[in-house]
């Protein structure tokens, strides 16, 4: 048990040392890692004699602790963090003693190298700006050159001040650089007050490019001085302009049911414009369109709109789909997506057109092979017997769309041409076994006419379909 206990205290710091490392550029001995891991279970175990010891030497540890802060400020701040990660980790509470000991051995381990003659800060407006490009600098440079002051929207620029007083009290042996971003920090140091024991610069427009010269400038042993004489004019903006190219435009339909059927719902739409449009017609089966949308093929084209028989949820360009031509919703839609494109006129004339061409009868006759009569007849019994079956009445935009939508099934299923595919189809099944025997209920009198057996992909989008349209709703009465 004690074996295993060590072990687990040995790699946590393992993890916070090495963490330390690749933000400070500071490698800790094994060595001392294993016998502060030892140190940590033997202050557990004797938690008792510790703090009558420490009781006893408070006055010597305060002043031990307060010479440390003069003559060791960094190394004392690092402590404090790792103190401060060890607690965090391990859900102990250490004292000021470890962090005398840690002092010592950072300050050991940093007289390995040779003392850099300015320290350098980086600050910004933002959660993380500073941080980022301190961290990206001091791995290019192999090297802890810059710390990082983060100044979030909450922190005021008194609460910098504080921080950077104590900074330069103890910073009498090393000069100090100051690199700002804009605004109230570019005269920070002027707030701060009485600089006097210490040589501050500042240089504000801080970039990546800028820390990276003013970090290299600092391990090549340059001043405060020289670095700033250095640095003007050095830095300058360049820049390049890229006009945008003239996109295609572009009108895209999709169809759940094929490029085909996407093909003819496309010929509805453009034989109800008073005009040509010249523009780029794009007709996709459902799962290329999410393919093309996701790899942004799409971005080459200014896409007017997008007309679907089936929901396809948000996009940078707006959706348009069947159910709500057919039910006269949306139109206000269809005349901002072609402001430009046809006049008022022009576009009552087109409102008229796709009122008659997009009747339930015209759509399926024109969307499948079958005889339209018969097949809606049996789908308006099925979707009757489904509402009764989950004891809700679906929305008029759900009945229409679902009566394109399982029109077009019923046709994919007679030519063996289903959906065979569904995102989440195994949680879907697992999730709904009650939908699914209700949708087969229902379904039962259309599959024994057309000998035909509904896939669960198919069942899944039918869920989709009814899902989508009720969260709408929803939406629809909160903004109302």
């Amino acid at each position: 048990m004690e074996d295993e206990r060590i072990r687990f205290i040995e790699q946590t710091l393992l993890k916070i040392f090495a963490y330390i490392q690749d933000n400070y550029g500071i490698n800790m001995p094994n060595t001392f890692i294993i016998v502060f891991a030892r140190w940590i279970y033997d202050s557990g175990m004797f938690h008792e004699i510790l703090i009558k010891w420490k009781s006893e030497n408070e006055q010597d540890v305060e002043t031990l602790n307060r010479i440390m802060e003069r003559q060791s400020t960094g190394e004392m701040v690092l402590a404090k963090e790792i103190v401060g990660l060890v607690e965090q980790n391990l859900e102990i509470e250490l004292s000021n003693i470890e962090e005398i000991m840690l002092t010592i051995m950072l300050y050991n381990v940093k007289g390995a190298k040779k003392v850099l003659p300015v320290q350098a800060y980086i600050i910004c407006h933002g959660y993380a700006t500073a941080s980022s490009i301190a961290d990206v600098c001091n791995k290019v440079l192999c090297r802890h050159i810059f710390s990082a002051i983060d100044m979030p929207l909450d922190k005021t620029i008194n609460d910098i001040c504080m921080e950077l007083r104590k900074m330069l009290y103890y910073s009498e042996k090393r000069e100090v650089l100051f690199l700002v971003d804009i605004g109230s920090l570019e005269h920070i140091v002027d707030m701060i007050g009485d600089t006097s024991n210490v040589n501050v610069g500042i240089i504000n427009n801080v970039s990546t490019n800028l820390a990276i010269r003013v970090g290299t400038a600092i391990m090549n042993g340059e001043n405060v001085e020289q670095i700033i004489a250095n640095t003007k004019g050095t830095i300058t903006t360049s820049y390049n302009y890229f006009p945008k190219k003239n996109s295609e435009d572009a009108l895209i339909f999709v169809s759940e049911s094929g490029s085909n059927v996407a093909a003819r719902v496309s010929e509805l739409f453009l034989n109800s414009l008073p005009k040509n449009l010249h523009v780029t017609i794009k007709c996709y089966d459902y799962e290329t369109f999410i393919a093309l949308n996701q790899a942004d093929e799409l971005e080459k084209y200014h896409v007017i709109f997008a007309a679907t028989t089936i929901p396809l949820g948000k996009h940078k360009f707006p959706i348009v789909s069947i159910e709500d031509i057919m039910t006269f919703r949306n139109f206000e839609q269809l005349k901002i997506c072609f402001n430009g494109y046809l006049s008022a006129f022009e576009f009552e004339t087109f409102k008229k057109n796709m009122l008659n061409a997009f009747s339930l009868q015209n759509v399926v006759e024109s969307l499948t092979i079958l005889n339209a009569t018969k097949v809606l007849t049996l789908v308006d019994e099925m979707l009757e017997e489904l509402q009764l079956q989950m004891q809700q009445r679906f929305l008029p935009k759900t009945i229409m769309g679902l009566n394109v939508h399982i029109s077009c099934l019923i046709e994919r299923m007679v030519k063996k041409e289903e959906i065979g595919t569904h995102l989440n189809l195994t949680e879907f099944v697992e999730n709904n076994s009650d939908f699914i025997e209700k949708v087969r209920r229902s379904f039962a009198n259309i599959a024994k006419q057309y000998n035909i057996e509904l896939v669960m992909s198919e069942i899944a989008y039918i869920y989709d379909y009814i899902n989508h349209d009720f969260e709408n709703e929803n939406e629809e009465e909160e903004d109302f």
